[in-house]
């Protein structure tokens, strides 16, 4: 789901925003003043057969506590929503952990991303690695992006991708491999998925 937002936001109180689908939470960001085109990724199955109910909620500002006349609650400017297609290629498939989609990835994972040009997104989401810390490479076109090292517990993890005019592709990597549930003896599981690195919250802004 891509949404344009506009609008002033005063520098000591940006907007904290929060999107859902069907009444189902779907990304949050921080925005402060300025146009912005941000993408969040919805499940398939929070969608509906015949029409989508999209809900965005923020916290307000009074422009009169600024010198301002006006007197009106404002949150932020919605210009257009769409709804594309995203596909994850090698994630399996979500689990809810608190009511929150969580994927998990093998060692690789890929997102392909059409741009109308050249330009710089903000890729967001949260990360956390299965069992024991691991390095999570981000590329776009086989160009490393960004590096980040993943502990056992959620982390927010945010890097610049440059997008090319066109078709690219981001993927997700491990150099350390991944590891299945079933082969560690503590943990007492039967789950034979190869686990590296968990992600949720996946959150797209045009940087800038």
């Amino acid at each position: 789901m891509q949404i344009k937002t506009g609008g002033h936001r005063p520098e000591d109180d940006p907007a904290n925003i929060s999107f859902f689908i069907n009444g189902h939470i779907i990304g949050t960001i921080e925005k402060a003043s300025g146009t912005k085109i941000c993408s969040v990724v919805v499940p398939e199955y929070y969608l509906e057969n015949n029409y989508q109910i999209i809900g965005i909620k923020t916290n307000t500002w009074k422009p009169s506590d600024y010198g301002s006349a006006d007197k009106r609650d404002l949150g932020i400017q919605v210009d257009w929503v769409e709804l594309n297609p995203v596909y994850f290629d090698g994630m399996y498939e979500p689990e809810h952990w608190n009511s929150i989609p969580t994927c998990w990835m093998p060692d690789n994972a890929t997102v392909p991303m059409y741009s109308d040009g050249n330009r710089t997104i903000d890729l967001m989401f949260r990360a956390t690695s299965f069992h024991q810390p691991r390095t999570l490479q981000i590329y776009c076109n086989n160009v490393l992006q960004g590096l980040q090292i993943v502990p056992t517990s959620f982390l927010n993890v945010s890097t610049q991708i440059q997008l090319q005019k066109g078709e690219n592709t981001v993927r997700l990597h491990v150099p350390e491999g991944a590891e299945r549930p079933c082969d560690i003896p503590e943990l007492n599981s039967k789950d034979t998925r190869w686990l590296s690195v968990g992600v949720q919250n996946v959150t797209i802004l045009e940087a800038g």
